[in-house]
């Protein structure tokens, strides 16, 4: 996969979140969160349903999150991380009540 935990940080940022207020809106612990951040690799260092969780929090899609602005991930790979994220970025949503 793909690093991107620099992202992770763009995007909190760019929401003027810090990591609790992330992990408020997310349901994600922000223990969990920094890990993301210091870690080399989202893209293994977290579930589908973490990503979707902050996806939804972030207002972005899951494989946006998950591969970033420029994914060099292959295509076959975005499409079916897309298919599964999007049925939980639509759960996850209802759950929240978004």
């Amino acid at each position: 996969m793909t690093k991107r935990p620099v992202y992770l940080i763009t995007l909190r940022r760019k929401a003027a979140l810090t990591q609790a207020q992330l992990a408020a809106l997310s349901g994600v612990s922000q223990n969990y969160i920094s890990r993301l951040e210091r870690s080399a690799d989202l893209g293994e260092g977290a579930s589908d349903l973490i990503v979707a969780r902050l996806a939804v929090a972030l207002g972005v899609h899951p494989a946006r999150l998950r591969f970033g602005p420029n994914p060099q991930a292959t295509r076959a790979v975005r499409r079916e991380f897309r298919r599964r994220s999007g049925r939980l970025f639509k759960l996850i949503e209802q759950e929240m009540n978004l």
